[in-house]
């Protein structure tokens, strides 16, 4: 290669380094950050061109990454270590909310979602993504086997609640004195009740979270109680549902599953859970996405007790059910209606 080429080529490079130094410094400084640990595998030949792809890692690893996004620009990710590695530059000045994704999601898909929570809520979001896309499969099919996928991380979504719990016991954690909620969506919540039957005695301290909220969950709603009794590390459950949820009547429809417990709630109850009903708020409309992910959206604009709802148990507060124009006992005992 001649000489000035060979000038030219280093000048490139060393101009491109500067430009990702900037935009990952630019992208911290709009605080634009969340913290991602992935049971997916990474890279994979089968995938070209994709950093986690839609597998479960084979040999069942959890990966740290620091995902950084500027406005309108594209993710700008970092791997870590390990937690103590991927938590130093947790700024420590704002609540906590670690988000569990649902069905469908590619990785950048997640992350894009886990910064709405954080751009809406002012909250830091820790995201737990898992591989819920395949690249050439849709509806029943992919369902199937994202639930698959959560059954095949089971043990490492169980391995980073306890790695959570070892890093916010440090005397250095930067989780000090912040309120933590564990917010589960949709599918995401299948993760909870594998929790539950795969491990018969969770070595997870009482209040290792503020909130655990069991967001329109695609579970089966029969034996929900049997489960959810058995969750003693959070100090509130938080369970919502509409009955008009168009996703979730379609995973009953389309998938030989039963009713869904974020769909229509039954007795018996668990008696440590809250259950917060958005039927009457909510019921069907479109976009029909807003009957299912109705935490986000304009949908809290124009339901605004909606937004006050999510706004406290985000940020790992009691909402306060005695609140009338918030809250309503639901008649049929089926504990809390959202008024509309």
């Amino acid at each position: 290669m001649p000489k000035r080429l060979t000038h030219c080529f280093r000048y490139v490079l060393f101009f491109a380094l500067l430009i990702t130094l900037f935009n990952y410094s630019y992208a911290q400084n709009q605080d634009s950050c969340i913290w991602i640990v992935t049971s997916r595998t990474m890279n994979p030949a089968d995938e070209p061109g994709v950093y986690f792809g839609s597998k479960v890692d084979p040999q069942k690893k959890l990966r740290y990454v620091m995902g950084c996004k500027c406005e309108k620009d594209s993710w700008i990710y970092q791997l870590r270590d390990d937690m103590n590695d991927l938590f130093e530059d947790l700024p420590g000045n704002k609540d906590i909310v670690i988000f569990v994704h649902g069905d469908h999601k590619s990785f950048d898909e997640a992350t894009d979602r886990a910064l709405d929570i954080h751009n809406t809520y002012n909250v830091d979001v820790v995201l737990f993504t898992w591989p819920s896309k395949l690249p050439d499969a849709i509806g029943a099919k992919n369902f199937k086997n994202s639930q698959e996928n959560v059954r095949k991380s089971s043990g490492q979504f169980y391995a980073f609640l306890r790695q959570f719990q070892e890093y916010k016991e440090k005397p250095e954690s930067t989780l000090k004195g912040l309120k933590i909620t564990l917010f589960h969506h949709s599918l995401g919540n299948y993760f909870i009740e594998r929790l539950v039957e795969d491990h018969k005695k969770l070595k997870l301290n009482k209040g290792l979270v503020n909130n655990l909220i069991l967001n329109a969950a695609a579970v089966n709603v029969e034996g929900h109680e049997q489960w959810i009794k058995k969750l003693n590390f959070p100090e509130r459950i938080y369970v919502t549902s509409n009955k008009q949820d168009f996703n979730l009547n379609g995973v009953r429809f389309f998938t030989k599953d039963g009713k869904q417990l974020g769909e229509r709630i039954h007795p018996p109850l668990a008696q440590n859970a809250i259950y917060i009903n958005f039927t009457d708020a909510i019921g069907f409309r479109t976009p029909t996405g807003s009957t299912h992910t109705y935490y986000l959206g304009e949908i809290m604009d124009e339901i605004p007790n909606i937004r006050r709802f999510y706004d406290t148990v985000m940020h790992g507060k009691a909402a306060d059910l005695n609140d009338t124009s918030i809250f309503r006992l639901n008649p049929d005992g089926l504990g809390y209606d959202i008024i509309k």
